[in-house]
């Protein structure tokens, strides 16, 4: 009941404030100023950390009430553990009102608690190819990857005096750098891999297995190991 009141009062109050930003529009001062403009009922000034609100009185408490009530909805959810939907009602107040701080520090916090939902260390041969880290990225759950470590890359070639040209798979990364790709189950598509190194913070688009390496075309020759810790949200696997 209370999902379907919201989305009945979201989709009101982007009808209200669409035709309140049109009046709006019509009685904008010019650049130089005009008297007879009617201030909002908050500061536009720089470094203001207060929404702005709606000129026209109604609309600015249709927009308190909508927060207000999502803003309860939201911290119901919290209390449930249930993040996603909590994150869901912060979202919808940030599109009504861009920016708005408590909403925004909110998102910032249930990012920060995925963040440190799970954990896992594991180890990557230089010597290996792709390596199943054993973990299943959730879709636009965030996690981190952290390597360290050393290890050896080698590529040694029989040349003559024209050298030899960089492979093209070998021209997108650093060679012998730490990179990563995520197996969607089912997927006919070539799954890209993306850049890890050290540190890297992702949150991929689609969900799936999660395989590291190093870059190498050959990886047989190489020596030594990276120590990783993966942290966030996301399912451990068998």
């Amino acid at each position: 009941m209370k999902r379907s009141l919201t989305g009945f009062v979201v989709v009101t109050l982007t009808i209200v404030l669409t035709a309140g930003t049109w009046a709006a529009q019509k009685k904008k001062p010019t650049r130089n100023g005009s008297a007879n403009a009617t201030p909002t009922s908050s500061s536009s000034a720089a470094g203001s950390s207060e929404p702005e609100l709606p000129g026209d009185p109604r609309l600015a408490k249709m927009e308190r009430d909508f927060v207000i009530e999502v803003a309860g909805l939201a911290k119901e959810y919290e209390r449930k553990k249930d993040l996603d939907r909590a994150r869901e009602c912060y979202e919808q107040i940030l599109k009504l009102v861009p920016h708005h701080p408590d909403a925004e520090r909110k998102l910032k916090e249930i990012r920060g608690k995925e963040m440190m939902a799970e954990k896992k260390k594991l180890t990557v041969r230089a010597t290996d190819g792709w390596q199943d880290t054993g973990i299943n990225v959730i879709a636009n759950r965030p996690l981190s990857i952290h390597a360290e470590g050393t290890w050896t890359f080698r590529m040694e070639q029989v040349l003559d005096a024209d050298g030899m040209e960089i492979p093209k798979e070998l021209k997108e990364f650093n060679l012998g750098c730490l990179v990563g790709k995520i197996v969607s189950a089912g997927s006919a598509e070539e799954n890209q891999p993306f850049m890890v190194g050290k540190d890297v913070e992702i949150a991929p688009d689609q969900p799936g297995r999660l395989w590291l390496r190093m870059y190498d075309s050959d990886p047989t020759d190489n020596k030594g190991l990276l120590s990783v810790e993966i942290l966030g949200t996301f399912e451990k696997g068998k």
